[in-house]
């Protein structure tokens, strides 16, 4: 792993996402980061769609938002929903055309329920995705790396696989709640004059 902080990685990737593309965003650490980074940075959160409570549906939440949406959809996965979900982000990455970006922060651990260690350790995860349909792989180790991997996804169906360390325990709150969530980014989704 690298010596990079989640919470860093995720401020950093989200100064690559356009105003008008979409987040989806794991279940727990992940959402709560971004939550909180938006709020330190007083940044809308209109177009993020945090699905805490929903562990591994991330990657099949935004498939389903960029097969219906012309816009950029970013979905920042951790390593343990990723795993959860095989089947939904093989039908995603098999389906979708350019606008869905997926990002996976892989820490090593199910860092929202006490930081077990996940098995993705153990896993070729660039031959999985490879075997999944996803050809173009980008790991990174760096914030060069990391500039590099969005610069990529935002040209061409790629991954982006960022090794972090999990420098916090999960502290990170959450105020939002689902059905502020789930209103922002409906209302994001369909214009007003529909």
């Amino acid at each position: 792993f690298s010596s990079l902080s989640k919470h860093d990685v995720l401020e950093y990737i989200l100064s690559f996402v356009g105003e008008d593309d979409i987040i989806v965003a794991s279940s727990g650490n992940i959402s709560n980061e971004i939550y909180n980074i938006r709020e330190e940075k007083k940044q809308s959160h209109k177009n993020d769609l945090l699905i805490n409570g929903a562990h591994g549906q991330a990657s099949s939440v935004a498939y389903g938002i960029a097969i219906s949406s012309p816009r950029n959809v970013y979905c920042i996965d951790g390593d343990g929903s990723f795993l959860r979900d095989l089947g939904g982000l093989t039908t995603a990455v098999q389906n979708t055309q350019r606008n869905l970006k997926y990002i996976l922060i892989d820490d090593g651990s199910y860092s929202t329920t006490g930081g077990q260690k996940t098995p993705l350790q153990c896993l070729d995860t660039k031959k999985m995705l490879k075997s999944m349909g996803m050809k173009n792989t980008v790991e990174a180790h760096t914030y060069e790396d990391i500039k590099l991997g969005m610069l990529r996804i935002a040209k061409e169906k790629s991954v982006l696989i960022v090794k972090v360390y999990d420098n916090r325990a999960f502290d990170a709150e959450y105020y939002g709640s689902p059905s502020e969530n789930k209103k922002n980014i409906m209302e994001s989704l369909i214009p007003k004059d529909e």
